[in-house]
């Protein structure tokens, strides 16, 4: 039999505790589950390092999908108050809260998932004529040559949601079913010209509230349910021409209010219910402009801020025009006509011009009785021509004319007593046509001619 000394089988027991004892505490510990930031309420904005990992609340992974860090739900179309990739509210019937499904493809739709996610550029021309041709382009996000709509009588609406730019012409004309363009809110530039043309019950053009500009022209004719332009609200610019002809329920051109810059010329012509012009405020200067055939057009404040006109500025046939004050701000225009406005009994607003690059002509106004708003003119270019003004009695406000380029002709003025305005002039360059004005003595014609010897070879 071995014995063992006493103290040293107490020196081996208490060994062998000091090496259990941390293997005890290790197994304990390892059966923990590990902390994490966010799995206890509150813990996301409590300010304290809850897995003690080095980050707290909101900057902490495991606080990533709780509410108090999403920044809320977007319940309105007015803005975004949710960083969220997946939330695309509306309304509060369309509420998208996870990244399977779409449920909302307006144009505050932010979720992962968008309608137009797929939508490609799209190559060439597309002349659409069945419903193939439409579905061909359903998923196109531009276009980049012409797009035409034209003579398809089946065609009610015109839906692309997706499509942002057509880079030629964009042509809808002749569709005698189409109603409306909603379904293209995407739309904001056109490269070439944009026409709605012959479209006989389309009522609005509102679906184009999201287009900002117009490479080309911008034509709106023969309409005939169109009452407004608002769809256009937010065109700033038209490359060519902005023609408003015939469209015969078109009350105003408000719907133009956001315009700045028109590169050619402005034509509103044939609108028959059309009362204002104040739509076009936003525009300074123009090619040409042919304001004809309104009916019920009283005035031109519209064209207010313009001050000058390179082409011609065109007033004609406008039964209702009772004034021209529109025009003040114009300095010079390449021709000035003013035709046939029997409402119209003054010149007055044509005072700022001083320069008449080509022709001027008065005519077949029953109304006006002077022409003092002409007393800034200086020269003509071309021809003058003052015919036919049935109330007309003097011409003292061309007192300050003294040049006429080519023809001059006072002709067939009912009442017209003198010649008194024209003692200013010293040079007609063609021909001089002074007649059948049954009130004017021949011998103040007579004088005339011989106080001027340079202006102008009598005609026939």
């Amino acid at each position: 039999m071995v014995f063992e000394a006493p103290g040293e089988t107490c020196m081996t027991t208490r060994h062998l505790l000091r090496l259990a004892l941390p293997l005890t505490v290790l197994l304990l510990l390892s059966a923990c589950p590990a902390e994490i930031e966010g799995d206890e309420a509150g813990e996301c904005d409590d300010g304290v390092d809850n897995d003690q990992d080095g980050v707290t609340d909101c900057d902490d992974d495991g606080c990533a999908v709780a509410t108090v860090c999403a920044g809320g739900e977007d319940d309105d179309d007015a803005g975004d108050d949710d960083s969220g990739e997946d939330d695309d509210d509306s309304s509060q019937t369309d509420d998208d809260d996870d990244t399977t499904d779409d449920d909302d493809n307006s144009s505050d739709d932010d979720d992962a998932t968008s309608a137009c996610a797929d939508a490609v550029p799209c190559l060439g021309a597309y002349d659409i004529q069945n419903g193939p041709d439409l579905d061909e382009i359903a998923s196109c996000e531009s276009v980049s040559g012409t797009l035409s709509f034209d003579a398809q009588a089946w065609i009610l609406s015109i839906d692309l949601p997706c499509l942002a730019s057509v880079g030629g012409d964009f042509v809808i004309r002749g569709n005698s079913g189409l109603t409306d363009v909603d379904g293209l809110t995407g739309l904001v530039s056109v490269g070439g010209s944009l026409s709605f043309e012959d479209n006989p019950v389309l009522e609005d053009l509102d679906g184009l509230s999201g287009i900002v500009s117009v490479g080309g022209g911008l034509s709106v004719d023969n309409n005939a349910l169109l009452t407004d332009l608002d769809g256009l609200s937010s065109v700033t610019t038209v490359g060519w021409g902005l023609d408003v002809v015939s469209n015969p329920a078109l009350a105003d051109l408000d719907g133009l209010s956001g315009l700045t810059s028109v590169g050619w010329s402005l034509n509103v012509n044939s609108n028959s219910s059309l009362l204002n012009l104040d739509g076009l405020a936003g525009l300074t200067s123009l090619t040409g402009v042919l304001i004809e055939g309104n009916e019920s057009l009283t005035n031109l404040d519209g064209l207010v801020g313009i001050t000058s006109v390179t082409g011609g500025l065109d007033v004609h046939h406008n039964e209702a025009l009772g004034s021209l004050n529109g025009l003040t701000n114009f300095t010079s225009v390449g021709g000035l006509s003013i035709w046939d406005n029997p409402a119209l009994t003054s010149l007055d607003g044509l005072d700022s011009i001083t320069f008449v690059g080509a022709d001027l002509n008065i005519s077949e106004n029953d109304g006006i009785q002077s022409l003092d708003g002409l007393s800034g003119v200086t020269a003509v270019g071309r021809g003058l021509y003052i015919n036919d003004n049935d109330t007309l009695t003097n011409l003292d406000g061309l007192s300050n004319l003294t040049s006429v380029g080519v023809d001059l002709s006072v002709s067939y003025n009912e009442i017209l007593a003198n010649l008194d305005g024209l003692s200013g002039l010293t040079a007609v360059g063609g021909d001089l046509y002074i007649k059948d004005n049954p009130s004017l003595c021949q011998s103040l014609v007579e004088a005339f001619m011989a106080a001027c010897p340079s202006c102008g070879t009598p005609g026939d």
